[in-house]
Formats: C-alpha cells, structure tokens, sequence
C-alpha cells in the first residue's frame, strides 16, 4: 500500500482511500455520512431520516439500510420500516416528477425531421394500409 492511501496513525485497516497502490484512487462517487445518519433509529417517526427531504443523501441510505437483495429490511422494526417506505415514497415522488418534467421538456422542443421518432406514426400508418411491407 503506498504512503497516499495509507491510513492515518491509529486509524483502522482498510480506512484509507479508496481503491489500491496499483491502481490509485478509482473514479467513482463517494460518500461520508456521519454514523447518526445511518442508524436504523433515524426511519422511526420523526426520526432524522424519517422527515429527510429526497436527493442523493436519502438515496444512499436508503441503499445502505436495505442491503444487498434487501436483506436489511428484516432487521428493521415496524416503525422503522414503514419509515424506510415513506423515504422510498419521497424518493418515488422526485422520480416521477423529474421524468414529468423531462417528458414536458422533450415534448416542447421542435422536432427535426432527421429524428427516428418523427418518422414513427407515418410508418405504423404504412403498416396497416399495407400489412407485411413498409
């Protein structure tokens, strides 16, 4: 391991940077999250998690809670899971929204006529008047 990702005097093994002497540090996005905001305590009612807006920070707890496959959800409690919901809801509803908004986007451009999609209704007319020739 090369002096750049060893870790600090007294820090834990494995707790330098990401990737390896060999290959360095790896392109990619990584988080820090303070341990309080990975505590299964933060989905009950009210709990930090619970009221947390949706973004990017949501999303990786989300992630980190339910674990590969989702086997982190089991070890949640009542609460907590049905907190664990109300983030996946919160991050649902910012989906749906940034797709509407990307589909009013598309939708309000003009349409060039070398685009594959223009083309589309006039061919599945074609198709109906003369099945099994475009």
């Amino acid at each position: 391991m090369s002096a750049a990702l060893s870790p600090e005097p007294g820090e834990p093994q494995g707790s330098g940077l990401p990737g390896d002497a060999e290959q360095g540090i790896q392109p990619g996005l990584y988080v820090t999250l303070p341990a309080e905001e990975l505590a299964l305590e933060g989905f009950a009612a009210d709990g930090r998690a619970d009221t947390m807006a949706p973004g990017p920070l949501l999303a990786v707890i989300l992630g980190a809670i339910a674990g590969e496959g989702g086997q982190g959800l089991a070890g949640l409690s009542d609460d907590q899971l049905i907190g664990f919901l109300s983030g996946t809801r919160r991050m649902e509803s910012q989906m749906a929204w940034a797709k509407m908004a990307a589909l009013a986007e598309f939708a309000s451009r003009p349409r060039r006529p070398d685009f594959a999609a223009a083309a589309y209704p006039e061919r599945i007319i074609r198709e109906r008047q003369h099945p099994g020739r475009l």
